[in-house]
């Protein structure tokens, strides 16, 4: 049996049309009025749905007026490592919010495109120690050669996380032909 008549088949159909409906009411919780709605949806959506819900969560971690969703948008997009995430959330590295950044900065390093590289680099040397722990951990996940001078320069700093975190990524480096003693 194929198609139609297959129980196998039928249950896949189905669990895909069930996806694809769930999908659908997250993205319109998305704009709820209750922000409790709103991050649960952006929470859910960093593993539900297909493609069609990037757009929706980059739209949520741009504008949405509560911290909290356009945190939890962020966290999804890094979950899913949608390339198409990686411009919005290199924007989002120049927020004030401490949390933000080191959300977006997790979110490139899981999504591990070499053009984040640059603009983490920037912010090797962030007032928050919380970001620049973050940027150690993510320059080690997009492993690019012109990283290695960064996370070097980190493992000074002056919080021993960052430093910790530092010597992590460049031990997981290609790059790692001239590291220094530790």
């Amino acid at each position: 049996m194929t198609g139609g008549g297959d129980p196998v088949y039928r249950v896949h159909a189905e669990r895909e049309r069930r996806r694809d409906e769930n999908a659908r009411i997250l993205i319109r919780q998305l704009t709820d009025g209750g922000i409790s709605y709103r991050v649960r949806a952006a929470e859910a959506l960093g593993t539900r749905g297909g493609d069609e819900v990037v757009p929706h969560l980059i739209r949520a971690a741009e504008d949405d007026p509560e911290p909290d969703v356009r945190f939890m948008a962020i966290r999804s997009l890094g979950k899913r490592k949608d390339p198409l995430a990686t411009e919005p959330l290199i924007r989002m590295l120049a927020i004030g919010d401490k949390w933000i950044r080191m959300e977006a900065v997790k979110g490139l390093g899981d999504i591990g495109n070499p053009s984040a590289s640059c603009p983490l680099i920037r912010l090797c040397d962030d007032t928050a120690v919380q970001v620049r722990r973050a940027v150690a951990e993510a320059l080690g996940k997009i492993d690019c050669e012109v990283c290695t001078p960064a996370l070097q320069m980190m493992t000074n700093d002056e919080d021993s996380g960052v430093r910790s975190a530092a010597w992590r990524s460049l031990s997981s480096h290609r790059y790692d032909d001239n590291l220094p003693e530790k």
